[in-house]
């Protein structure tokens, strides 16, 4: 049978390696809990746990994004109760401002009290929108000319950031139009006058009529077009007031074509009363150096040369037109359009009388090479939707610009290029000089009104008549808006009461109008309160899914604390007694 031997050591204590290492791997322990304990983690850093701290801190991120849009969101509530309280105190001052007007139809009443009255509330209205403001924004009284910097047509309204199943993050915005729901805007919008503009002359018909109209005849014949096709076919509509008279017409195409006598139309309107009479005249193959005549009875005969001078300019030599065209110097430098019309180009599309291209056909040009590069230029560019190029035709000839001015620099910016190839610059309305650069406003916004709901110029009906029918007709119009005094809104001892009902029906047209505003906006606030509440729903799953994930269970940890201090002292009691071993055996050689 073995005999099991022990050894002792005076210079490696083996178990008293073992019992530190046992000791310290419990005061580990105790430093991991004592952690736990106090922090209230159990996964504090990515040292814990990789994976779990990773999630946790993905949901934490995306709890603060939610915390942050909720206060956007209530910022937004705030501008949105602004703005519904002003709407509703002006809907109630425009249903006072419709009394007024219903208790002027009677003619018994104080007309000029009346319209005192409703000026002082025409004024309420100016200051409830110009004081509806909150967070330094006014949604009611606005300023959207592009010289104001902080003009901006929509409200952005964050409602949450979703991320894919990748992990990207993303936004969800919704938009109020500001510009839809302003009741007044300082914007001066004038009338936008094209760049390239230039009469329309290729047309044989029109130009015969504008002859007619400043000759001699046009004391007895007002002559128009009633149907061309730009090649001289068409319809010749000749006027005379004169309701004896009878138009007699000829013309001379090539050779004697003589047209017989027509006599003059007495048409009848929708009132029962004698319109103008007019003849229509058919023509064909109307070209340059024919000869027109026209006699209205007993009066001589007036004759007529049609000619087409003018008409195009001549690209047969050198001349061309070139362009470079920058919709947003400022926003998208990126984007510039070189437009480049000479013989070769036009060859190229099909031209083939070079020495007289129209006005008509070199604008097309303009614009359909604008819109072939278009695609190639808004690679990576955000809401270049907003540039929209466009050429109209007849009577003139004219490129437009349309541009969404959503910013401060809405605005076409065109420079005459240098001539190629020693070419030189042909004048279509830019001027012929090399670098010459003019901007172009363009249509700002041609998609709403130039003003606000109230400030708003619109032809009221002023005055009916009955037609044959008994039907009643308007035949006359004011132009009208609620802005204040002098906007022809006005009721005098002299208006009628035509006039009077007309007003009527307008202010009921814009109440309309701020009752259909009121119901957005509470639609929005609807919008916005549900949102807020689901985002905090979404935040307190969020904070439980974090606390599942990396928050400690005190209970379990101060229970393990105690047991890990036993240990500890188990420990250092069972190290004290094997360290006194060696010296014992010492002791057995005293």
């Amino acid at each position: 049978m073995p005999i099991a031997c022990f050894m002792t050591s005076i210079l490696t204590n083996s178990s008293a390696v073992i019992a530190l290492q046992t000791l310290r791997s419990i005061n580990s322990q105790i430093d991991t809990t004592n952690n736990r304990f106090s922090t209230g983690q159990r996964i504090s850093s990515a040292a814990d746990g990789a994976a779990y701290w990773a999630i946790a801190s993905t949901l934490r991120s995306d709890r603060g994004i939610n915390s942050a849009i909720k206060s956007s969101l209530a910022l937004g509530a705030a501008g949105i109760d602004v703005t519904t309280v002003g709407l509703t105190t002006t809907l109630a001052d425009l249903g006072e401002i419709r009394e007024r007007l219903v208790s002027a139809m009677s003619e018994n009443t104080d007309r000029p009290k009346l319209q005192g009255e409703i000026e002082i509330l025409q004024q309420k209205l100016r200051t409830n929108a110009d004081t509806a403001s909150a967070n330094g924004q006014n949604w009611l009284s606005v300023d959207s000319g592009a010289s104001n910097p902080n003009w901006t047509r929509y409200a952005n309204f964050v409602l949450g950031a979703p991320r894919s199943d990748n992990g990207t993050l993303s936004t969800k915005i919704e938009k109020l139009d500001i510009a839809s729901l302003a009741l007044f805007d300082a914007n001066t919008v004038v009338p936008h006058t094209p760049l390239v503009t230039g009469s329309e002359t290729i047309d044989q018909i029109y130009r015969l009529a504008q002859s007619i109209n400043s000759s001699g005849l046009s004391s007895q014949i007002t002559a128009s077009y009633a149907g061309t096709n730009k090649q001289g076919d068409g319809t010749l509509r000749l006027y005379v007031r004169d309701m004896s008279k009878t138009i007699i017409g000829s013309y001379t195409n090539g050779v004697a074509a003589p047209v017989a006598g027509v006599p003059a139309d007495h048409p009848i309107d929708q009132f029962g009363d004698p319109q103008a009479s007019y003849v229509d005249i058919a023509v064909s193959d109307l070209s340059a150096g024919d000869v027109v005549s026209f006699q209205v009875s007993g009066a001589p005969a007036s004759s007529f040369t049609v000619t087409n001078e003018g008409d195009g300019i001549d690209f047969s030599g050198g001349s061309e037109i070139h362009l470079e065209i920058r919709p947003f110097r400022d926003k998208y430098p990126a984007v510039v359009y070189d437009v480049l019309i000479n013989g070769s180009t036009l060859a190229a599309r099909g031209f083939t009388n070079l020495s007289d291209v129209s006005r008509w056909d070199i604008v097309s040009e303009i614009s359909e090479q604008i819109k072939t590069q278009y695609q190639s230029k808004s690679v990576g560019i955000e809401n270049i939707a907003e540039i929209n190029v466009s050429a109209y035709a007849f009577p003139y000839v004219g490129l437009t610009f349309s541009l969404d001015a959503s910013g401060p620099h809405s605005a076409i910016d065109i420079t005459i290029a240098p001539p190629t190839a020693g070419h030189s610059a042909i004048d279509i309305g830019y001027g012929t000089v090399s670098g010459a650069t003019t901007r172009d406003e363009g249509f700002q916004e041609p998609d709403r009104s130039p003003k606000g709901i109230l400030d708003t110029t619109q032809l009221v009906a002023s005055s009916f008549r009955k037609n044959l029918a008994g039907e009643n007709i308007v035949v006359g119009y004011n132009y009208v808006s609620l802005a204040g005094p002098g906007t022809a809104l006005a009721v005098t001892p002299h208006t009628t009461q035509d006039q009077i009902h007309g007003f009527i029906q307008f202010v009921d047209k814009i109440i309309n109008n701020v009752t259909d505003s009121i119901t957005r906006m509470a639609s929005f606030k609807a919008m916005i309160t549900g949102q807020s509440e689901l985002l905090t729903m979404l935040s307190d799953i969020q904070q439980s899914a974090i606390g599942n994930l990396v928050d400690a269970d005190i209970e379990e940890e101060s229970t393990k604390l105690k047991a890990l201090q036993t240990q500890q002292q188990l420990g250092i009691q069972a190290l004290s007694i094997i360290n006194a071993v060696p010296q014992n055996v010492l002791s057995l050689f005293r």
